[in-house]
């Protein structure tokens, strides 16, 4: 009688093993069939789809049937493809995003081919719309345009693949570029650098040299072709591309901030030192 009991809970815990599988075998299959669906789905609304946009309520609320032609089974496969996009977890949308998405110069940013509008790797490692920038090139570098306060015009900044400025461009309502360096130089709010003809002996912060204070006075400063901004930053106008140009040994070079008198009419004037006592 033991015997058989043994072999009876045997049977039993091979059943209960068996109905397991069989039901992680069918939830793995579901869920194949459903992206098997999903995927149909995004084909074939490619192919057809014409008047939906993103928003099946928009499309609904303001047009009728009979005035649109809305295509009814179109709108059901929609309505579909999207409630199932929402049981989606987010892992599984940024996948879904990257067929529609093709590489950049810069691993950070993607573009959807049918939008041309560009997309940015959120920490959550999903791609979200980076709607700033307007253009990355193929050296991996960026461009942004920034709107002006109380103005039509744009700043165009480009960024290198590290995030660093390179250059600025001052855009028109018309979105032409202001080629004309004066114009963008007032419109940006730079100062041009000016440097005294005599240099001081010794070093920065650390000179007395009573004569070429006395000659600098008699003597007028001459323009280096550097521009400065707000931020203590230096320039240079690129003829060609009709930019200014960041001076990227800036930090490394420039002159202290003590070295700097600001005058007036946008101007800074910079002493310069001959290193020698």
């Amino acid at each position: 009688m033991l015997y058989i009991l043994n072999i009876y809970k045997s049977d039993n815990k091979r059943a209960k093993m068996a109905n397991v599988y069989f039901k992680v075998l069918n939830k793995n299959t579901s869920r194949k069939y459903t992206e098997s669906i999903m995927e149909s789905l995004q084909r074939d609304l490619v192919a057809s789809a014409k008047t939906l946009t993103e928003d099946v309520f928009d499309i609904t609320r303001p047009m009728s049937t009979k005035r649109v032609g809305l295509d009814v089974d179109n709108l059901l496969k929609y309505y579909i493809l999207n409630q199932m996009m929402k049981d989606l977890p987010k892992e599984k949308l940024a996948k879904k995003a990257e067929i529609r998405l093709v590489r950049t110069g810069n691993n950070n940013y993607r573009k959807d081919v049918t939008t041309n509008e560009y997309y940015k790797l959120s920490n959550e490692n999903v791609w979200i719309p980076a709607k700033e920038i307007s253009q990355v090139n193929e050296d991996g570098s960026y461009v942004i345009d920034e709107k002006r306060s109380n103005t039509a015009f744009l700043n165009r900044k480009t960024y290198d693949t590290f995030g660093e400025l390179i250059s600025i461009q001052v855009i028109n309502r018309f979105g032409k570029v202001i080629f004309d360096k004066e114009q963008a130089v007032q419109m940006l709010g730079l100062r041009k650098e000016f440097v005294l003809k005599h240099k001081y002996s010794g070093f920065s912060g650390n000179s007395t040299d009573m004569v070429a204070a006395i000659m600098n006075q008699f003597s007028s400063p001459k323009q280096t072709g550097y521009y400065m901004d707000n931020y203590y930053n230096l320039y240079t106008w690129d003829e060609r591309k009709k930019c200014f140009m960041k001076n990227k040994d800036n930090f490394n070079k420039s002159s202290l901030l003590i070295d700097y008198e600001f005058g007036q009419n946008g101007k800074v004037i910079r002493k310069e030192y001959t290193g020698v006592r």
